[in-house]
């Protein structure tokens, strides 16, 4: 099973029609909910849109009603269009973050309604958007060559980038906790093994931890600790034992980076989301996924769901897990609920590729 973020890699070589992915049986979907004009407490997706040729879109769901809307962007907007690809999005200070991968910036628009206030331009390849205070932001990138990344730092009342914070390769997901901004370079178009930490009031890193090959999300724990994944690094893909593969990790990092501990698990795992008790992470690997005891009571991960998911999510409200399924790529993907127990709950409709689940 290729891992999601290898996925967003070599869907720059392979087109659409040859990915395919896995369907799960799930209840009746939920009623389509007609065009509103401003949106509440709920669930945002933001779905990829086709590769290239298409548009990434917005969908809201309010799990008290069941409803759905789809293109929530378009429809405040007078049908304009996001652009290619819509990568991730963040709500902060009133307004929603929406981070255009391809297209280089980050468009901004009002929270409740979602009419376009304007954009972040300037950026290369940009994949995460980070509030820091009322007045700066961090989004990380790729860079131009995939390879030659960091953070820009954002000035949120002209939307310019005031500064760049040069990282590994690869930087991705970001977390604030403590005072602290915590950062996994996943490798990008190389290869990295870094947790980088930055200060926000003078925007430097501070340190750096090693948490295996290619980290690609990270959580906060209850107890403040930073627990982080890794995909691993594939050298042979025609030979899965070919002792030049190194297997993904899983590792909980103190804070202050003073101490980890790390254990093996597939190549391939991505999606790290926490439960809201803080007892249990999750994470898909080999068309699975997995959880594991944040206490370390368990030597090894037990498997939690079956099939292949574009993303996860802890709804908290509702202390459900969220599986992104994107289907066959091309086409409407969908939403798996699934209790605690692992019991499928409940689901609903999304665009094409749903890539990035936000509660608000």
């Amino acid at each position: 099973m290729m891992s999601t973020n290898l996925f967003r890699f070599f869907v720059l070589l392979l087109p659409l029609s040859v990915l395919l992915g896995l369907s799960s049986c799930d209840p009746d979907p939920v009623i389509i909910e007609p065009t509103q004009t401003s949106y509440g407490a709920g669930l945002f997706i933001s779905n990829e849109g086709p590769f290239i040729s298409g548009t990434g879109t917005l969908t809201y769901y309010d799990p008290l009603s069941g409803k759905v809307s789809q293109t929530i962007y378009q429809k405040a907007n007078e049908g304009k269009v996001l652009g290619n690809i819509l990568q991730s999005m963040a709500f902060f200070r009133g307004n929603a973050y929406l981070v255009i991968n391809n297209a280089n910036t980050v468009v901004v628009a009002d929270a409740s309604t979602f009419e376009d206030k304007g954009k972040i331009a300037g950026l290369e390849l940009p994949r995460f958007f980070l509030g820091i205070d009322d007045s700066k932001a961090y989004v990380s990138q790729w860079g131009s060559t995939g390879t030659n990344s960091g953070i820009a730092v954002v000035d949120l009342q002209s939307n310019a980038i005031t500064k760049q914070i040069p990282l590994g390769q690869g930087s991705e997901r970001m977390l604030l906790v403590g005072g602290l901004v915590y950062v996994v370079n996943e490798g990008g178009f190389g290869r990295d093994s870094m947790l980088s930490v930055i200060d926000p009031a003078i925007d430097e890193v501070l340190f750096e931890v090693e948490v295996g090959e290619n980290p690609t999300s990270l959580v906060a724990g209850a107890d403040g600790s930073i627990w982080t994944i890794g995909r691993g690094y594939t050298a042979n893909w025609y030979d899965p034992n070919d002792p030049a593969n190194i297997s993904g990790q899983l590792c909980n990092v103190l804070a202050d980076g003073s101490a980890k501990s790390c254990i093996s698990i597939p190549m391939g795992a991505t999606d790290l989301v926490i439960d809201g008790s803080g007892t249990w992470v999750y994470f898909v690997a080999n068309s699975q996924i997995f959880r594991y005891p944040t206490d370390g009571s368990q030597t090894v991960p037990e498997l939690f769901y079956p099939g292949y998911f574009y993303e996860l999510y802890w709804d908290t409200s509702r202390d459900l897990l969220l599986a992104a399924d994107a289907l066959d790529f091309s086409n409407p993907g969908k939403v798996l609920e699934i209790d605690a127990q692992g019991n499928l709950v409940g689901s609903f409709e999304t665009g094409i590729v749903p890539g990035y689940i936000v509660q608000k």
